[in-house]
């Protein structure tokens, strides 16, 4: 049968050439990948998806980097390669899967759904439960976060309960941890050399964007009149500058 509306809570894309939308989130097969038809997407055939591990392990997210899908889940990460073997389109579909997957060699599980970002050299920014990590195009990931911001995520402590995240003051200004229980309203955003963090803060309830400076490897954080909610590029809309949008619309 013809199934309509059945919406995926988390898409990426598109890849190159011939476009492919990939989508994870089904409530019904939580480990499952699913994929648009080939620059069609509007449609998906009932053969495109693959199991890639059990129910008790989600599927998350994921991004493309370097050409090729990255898709998370909770645990751990796989990179989504063309299947150049055994695949064969016909009228009603694919026999044979159109992708392969590789587990990679990051082993850190994505915490946030939509904290997850790719810069134009490949790296792939994720946030994990105790920090952000950076993967080159899908090899291992290291933390951005433990030299500098520590605090504002949750340690493991001594009694093997997990620490309650604090604020850190700089120059006068409270920053605070990011409130983990509304995970709709923490994003990652790449714009140019700037990863942006917008979240809601574990405390005060308001917006905070945080912003790491990739080639300087740094953290700073950014004050607004009204506070942001998010980042885009500005996609030709200006000269110059990030489009910001604003807690009063």
């Amino acid at each position: 049968p013809i199934l309509a509306n059945q919406p995926l809570p988390y898409m990426f894309g598109i890849t190159d050439n011939v476009n492919f939308v990939f989508g994870v989130g089904d409530p019904l097969r939580p480990g499952t990948l699913y994929w648009c038809n080939g620059s069609n997407l509007d449609a998906a055939a009932d053969t495109n998806s693959i199991e890639v591990c059990g129910p008790d392990e989600p599927l998350v997210g994921g991004d493309i980097t370097k050409g090729l899908g990255v898709v998370f889940s909770i645990s751990r990460a796989w990179l989504i390669l063309p299947n150049f073997f055994n695949a064969l389109a016909t009228v009603t579909g694919t026999e044979g899967s159109t992708w392969s997957l590789q587990e990679s060699s990051i082993t850190r599980g994505l915490f946030m759904p939509w904290c997850v970002a790719v810069e134009g050299g490949g790296n792939i920014f994720f946030r994990v439960n105790d920090g952000i990590h950076v993967s080159p195009g899908g090899a291992a990931s290291v933390s951005i976060t433990e030299n500098d911001i520590d605090p504002l995520f949750p340690r493991e402590s001594s009694n093997s309960s997990a620490s309650v995240p604090q604020p850190i003051v700089r120059n006068g200004i409270t920053i605070y941890p990011p409130d983990d229980s509304q995970p709709s309203k923490q994003r990652f955003k790449v714009v140019g050399n700037f990863l942006y963090w917008d979240y809601i803060g574990l405390g005060d309830g308001l917006p905070h964007t945080m912003v790491y400076d990739i080639l300087n490897r740094g953290w700073v954080w950014d004050l607004y009149a009204s506070p942001a909610t998010c980042h885009a590029e500005n996609a030709g809309t200006s000269v110059t500058g990030t489009l910001v949008g604003c807690s009063d619309g």
